[in-house]
């Protein structure tokens, strides 16, 4: 709000008031104001003291905006604990540095981007304890942080957490995923081209699992009805009925639900059971 909104507003509140009457002039306003300033004639002084009020007012509400963006500014990038606060900090670590309580926030004293080893990260809450799962390299070729990475990593946390706050950080390889499904394909359809379709669109779906919210390529979950929509929306295929699915983790093999979250995070195929070999295709018309 301008001052000379301000000051109209507190015309308007004078004028309001029957015992000021007598003091006021006719429709009075602050375009009427600084004409009466500027001619010889006599002003009243309560116009004068309004004016003055008004422009106070005006330079309070200024700097309580500018004020209240700066706070806002600053809350916005202090609120530890978040889901946005464990990834940026994820993100923020540097293997090899220690971080030090600088101008009362704790931070690394040079950020160096070269030591920043986490590419890719995610945070979920399991049974009150902050989940943080991260890997290092390139989308597909994921990496796991090394035992000593690791370790760093979770000092770093114990360092900047909040007390008493739970937290665990997992790195781990992917969990292999085994696939035996049966294929009905239209019998008109070239079975390279469709073969080929098929495949791709199963190893794809495994690479980028859908993640919940997020526009991501790690931490996504299986989903068994979205996997056999995928290859049923390719062209040619009929049907597509899923006859086996396992996972495999840390050696043993599960059978998973009809959603399932990596713990590690992201899945690949699993050794020895390429697609090549686990898809049987059948020519049909329906």
């Amino acid at each position: 709000m301008t001052t000379k909104e301000t000051y109209n507003e507190i015309v308007e509140e004078v004028q309001s008031k029957a015992e000021f009457e007598d003091l006021l002039p006719e429709n009075d306003n602050s375009t009427k104001l600084l004409a009466d300033y500027s001619s010889k004639s006599k002003v009243d002084p309560w116009r004068g003291i309004a004016w003055v009020i008004a422009s106070i007012i005006s330079a309070f509400r200024l700097d309580f905006d500018k004020f209240k963006e700066d706070t806002g500014v600053e809350a916005r990038n202090n609120r530890i604990g978040t889901a946005d606060w464990w990834l940026a900090s994820a993100y923020a670590f540097q293997y090899g540095d220690f971080v030090e309580v600088i101008s009362g926030k704790t931070n690394y004293a040079v950020i160096d981007e070269a030591k920043q080893i986490i590419t890719n990260a995610s945070h979920q809450v399991n049974a009150g304890i902050n989940l943080v799962k991260c890997v290092k390299g390139e989308f597909p070729d994921f990496e796991p942080l090394s035992a000593a990475e690791a370790s760093s990593l979770r000092s770093y946390y114990k360092r900047i957490a909040p007390p008493g706050i739970s937290y665990a950080v997992i790195s781990s390889v992917a969990e292999e995923i085994k696939i035996v499904a049966n294929v009905y394909y239209n019998g008109n359809k070239d079975i390279a081209t469709v073969t080929a379709n098929v495949e791709a669109a199963i190893e794809d779906y495994i690479k980028y699992l859908p993640v919940e919210g997020e526009n991501n390529i790690f931490n996504g979950t299986l989903v068994q009805n979205e996997l056999i929509d995928k290859v049923r929306s390719i062209e040619g295929v009929n049907d597509f009925q899923l006859t086996e699915i396992l996972i495999s983790v840390d050696g043993q093999d599960k059978v998973p639900g009809r959603t399932y979250q990596p713990l590690s995070g992201w899945l690949r195929m699993k050794d020895g059971f390429p697609l090549s070999n686990t898809l049987t295709y059948y020519a049909t018309n329906v």
